[in-house]
C-alpha cells in the first residue's frame, strides 16, 4: 500500500508519468549514473556530473518537447525550477544542498527533468549513489533513497565503472544481495569502457557474469558501454540498446496498481474471515466453560468475570 501510494503521489504531480517505462538506474559513487542518462538526452540539458557525490535528490528523466524541471513536494505541489534558472538542475548537488542548512530533500523528495530522449516512453530514474564519500552529503539517507527507488522499481540497470575495479566490487554484490530482485528485470552495465583495451572488455564481462550467478542474481544482459561516447563495445546476452527498446513501451501501471489494490483487498479479506472463524472456534468454547461451571454447581463471580473479559477479547465486531 505505501508502495501505491508513492506511486500516486508520483502520477498526482506530474500524470504524463503514468504512461512512462520507468527504469532506475544505480550503483555506487562515481558509477556514472548521471552521465550513462545523459548520454540518451538529445539537448543540451545534462544531469550534474563530477568528482564528488552530486546525485542528492532523485530525478525522473522523461522525454518532453519543452525542457521543464519539475520539483515536487509530499502533498503534490509542484514547482518549475527552468522558470526560476533554466540550469536549476545542474545545481542540485549534495554541497548545494547542505548550503540551505537544513536537509532540502524533505521538502522536495524527488524531480522531474523533461526533456528531448531518445526513448519516447521510457523514464529513466537518477538515483543517489549508494556509497558516497562519508564526509560529503547525507550518506545514510541517499543508501536508504538509494534501496528504496531500486526496489519500487520493476526494471533497473546496475552501473559499475570500468575506471575503478572493472568487476562487480564485494561491496556492489552485497548491497545488490539485500535487494528484492524478484521478478525484477535486471541489467548490468561496465560504464565507462572507454578507458579499458578494448581486446579486455569480453574477459571482464565474462568475469562479472560469474560473479552474478555466484549470488544466483538473475539478468538479462550485461554491457560495456562508453557514456561519453555513446557507443557499446561488447555485451553478453542482450545488447544495452536492444534491452531498451524492449521496454521503450507505454506502461501499464495503472493496470497493475489495480491489479495489486485486487490482491491486497482480497489478501485482507481472507484473513480478517479466517480472524472471524479462529474467534468464533474461541467464543464456543468460553461458553462451553461457563456452562459446564454452570452446571457444577460452582457460583464463582470471580471466574465469570475473568471469562466475560476473555470472551470481549474473541468478540468478532471489529472485524465485522
Amino acid at each position: 500500500l505505501q508502495e501505491i501510494e508513492k506511486e500516486l503521489e508520483l502520477i498526482s504531480s506530474f500524470p504524463a508519468l503514468h504512461t512512462k517505462t520507468k527504469i532506475a538506474v544505480g550503483g555506487g559513487f562515481s558509477a556514472g549514473k548521471s552521465e550513462f542518462i545523459s548520454s540518451f538526452i538529445k539537448t543540451d540539458v545534462k544531469l550534474p556530473i563530477g568528482v564528488v557525490p552530486t546525485t542528492a535528490i532523485p530525478s525522473y528523466v522523461i522525454n518532453n518537447q519543452k525542457d521543464i524541471f519539475i520539483a515536487c513536494n509530499k502533498k503534490g505541489g509542484v514547482v518549475n525550477l527552468a522558470e526560476i534558472d533554466k540550469n536549476f538542475h545542474s545545481k542540485l548537488s549534495h554541497d548545494f544542498i547542505e548550503s540551505f542548512g537544513f536537509n532540502l530533500k524533505e521538502l522536495m523528495p524527488f524531480m522531474i527533468l523533461g526533456t528531448e530522449t531518445n526513448y519516447k516512453n521510457i523514464c529513466f530514474v537518477d538515483t543517489p549513489g549508494y556509497n558516497p564519500a562519508s564526509t560529503t552529503g547525507f550518506t545514510d539517507e541517499d543508501i536508504k533513497t538509494a534501496k528504496e527507488f531500486l526496489e519500487n522499481s520493476d526494471i533497473f540497470i546496475w552501473l559499475i565503472g570500468a575506471d575503478a575495479n572493472g568487476t562487480l566490487s564485494s561491496t556492489d554484490l552485497e548491497f545488490l544481495d539485500g535487494l528484492d530482485l524478484k521478478n525484477k528485470k535486471f541489467y548490468l552495465v561496465l560504464n565507462k569502457a572507454d578507458v579499458r583495451p578494448i581486446d579486455s572488455l569480453e574477459d571482464v564481462l565474462e568475469e562479472i557474469e560469474e560473479q552474478l550467478e555466484d549470488y544466483d542474481i538473475e539478468f538479462e544482459g550485461i554491457s560495456a558501454y562508453s557514456s561519453t561516447m555513446k557507443q557499446e563495445f561488447s555485451y553478453l546476452q542482450l545488447s544495452l540498446f536492444d534491452f531498451l527498446e524492449k521496454y521503450n513501451n507505454e506502461s501499464s501501471k495503472h493496470n497493475e496498481m489495480v491489479d495489486k489494490l485486487m490482491a491486497i483487498y482480497t489478501n485482507y479479506k481472507y484473513y480478517i474471515l479466517k480472524t472471524i472463524q479462529e474467534k468464533k472456534e474461541i467464543s464456543k468454547i468460553l461458553n462451553s466453560i461457563s456452562l459446564d461451571i454452570l452446571e457444577d454447581g460452582l457460583n464463582n463471580e470471580n471466574a465469570f468475570t475473568r471469562l466475560e473479559y476473555l470472551k470481549n477479547i474473541f468478540s468478532t465486531k471489529k472485524e465485522n
